[in-house]
């Protein structure tokens, strides 16, 4: 029996192969990347506004009582990064009960969240004393992980006794426009 021992080489041609394959990869990944990572705060209200406007603003539209200690979570219908935002809901609760903050949570609808000026969702407000502390979202990046969240930080830092007044406009990840 004639033996078939044939030696496979890798040519110029699988070379190139290799590198097209790659590229198309890369593309594809950077695509999806884009689509996912948008800004939080796309039209600048945030960034523009005081505290005080905001939060005058969010106890008028919103018939929320802005006193003592309190955090807030924004949602809307369908918004489909709210599943990202989960683990982090849970930690601020968590955080949030044990500081003796009372939690509650509104859905807003469009026009809602324009007269509240919250640009997208999931986004939570934290109130400390009556004073708006945070706005912003829970985290950033593609999956907005617990690792990079913005609110545990300020509830972290109030337990130690460390306070700031933290709109965040500039962050990019899943969020839903409300506008």
């Amino acid at each position: 029996m004639p033996s078939s021992s044939r030696s496979f080489t890798v040519g110029k041609r699988h070379w190139v192969i290799l590198a097209v394959w790659l590229s198309f990869t890369y593309a594809a990944f950077a695509y999806v990347v884009n689509k996912q990572l948008v800004d939080f705060d796309p039209s600048g209200w945030l960034a523009t506004s005081s505290h005080k406007v905001i939060k005058d603003n969010l106890e008028a539209s919103l018939a929320i009582n802005i006193q003592g200690r309190s955090v807030v979570h924004f949602t809307q219908a369908n918004c489909h990064c709210q599943k990202f935002s989960d683990r982090h809901v849970k930690s601020i609760d968590k955080l949030a009960n044990k500081a003796d903050f009372n939690v509650s949570r509104v859905e807003l609808s469009s026009e809602t969240a324009s007269k509240a000026m919250i640009p997208s969702t999931p986004a939570v407000a934290i109130i400390e004393k009556g004073e708006l502390v945070y706005l912003g979202p829970y985290g950033a990046g593609i999956g907005c992980s617990e690792v990079s969240g913005f609110a545990q930080t300020v509830l972290n830092n109030l337990s130690k006794g460390f306070s700031d007044n933290i709109l965040i406009s500039d962050a990019k990840g899943c969020y839903c426009r409300t506008t």
